[in-house]
C-alpha cells in the first residue's frame, strides 16, 4: 500500500514537434488526469524494485494525483509497498484538446470572418 514514501511522477511523451510536458503545462499542476491522456502507467515495487505496467483499461476514469491510495485501490494493489507512481502523458492528445478548446472558445469571442 502507500505510504509517506511514495512519490508520483509526472512524465510526459514528446509531441511530434517536440514538445515537452513543461511547455504544454507549464503553469498547472493536476490534481486529477483523465485516463485518455495517460500513454503509460507503472508502479515500482519498494521492496523488490519491481516495475509493474499497469494496463489502460485497468486505470480509473480519472487518476486522483493528490490520493495515491486511492489509485492503487481502484488498480487492486492493496499490500504491496509501492515506492513510485509513474504516469506517462500523451501530451499529443493533450494539445490537442488544449487547441481544440481555445478554437471552440475564441470562435463564440471573435467573427470567424475577420
Amino acid at each position: 500500500m502507500a505510504n509517506k514514501g511514495t512519490k508520483i511522477v509526472l512524465l510526459g511523451k514528446r509531441t511530434e514537434q517536440g514538445e515537452s510536458l513543461e511547455m504544454i503545462l507549464t503553469e498547472v499542476f493536476p490534481n486529477s488526469i483523465p485516463k485518455e491522456f495517460v500513454y503509460n502507467f507503472s508502479i515500482t515495487l519498494a521492496e523488490e524494485g519491481e516495475v509493474i505496467e499497469i494496463p489502460k483499461k485497468m486505470l480509473p476514469e480519472f487518476i486522483e494525483i493528490q490520493h495515491p491510495v486511492d489509485i492503487l485501490k481502484s488498480i487492486n494493489i492493496k499490500h504491496a509497498k509501492v515506492e513510485i507512481i509513474e504516469v506517462i502523458l500523451d501530451l499529443e492528445k493533450i494539445k490537442a484538446f488544449v487547441s481544440e478548446g481555445a478554437d471552440d472558445i475564441l470562435s463564440n469571442i471573435f467573427d470567424k470572418n475577420t
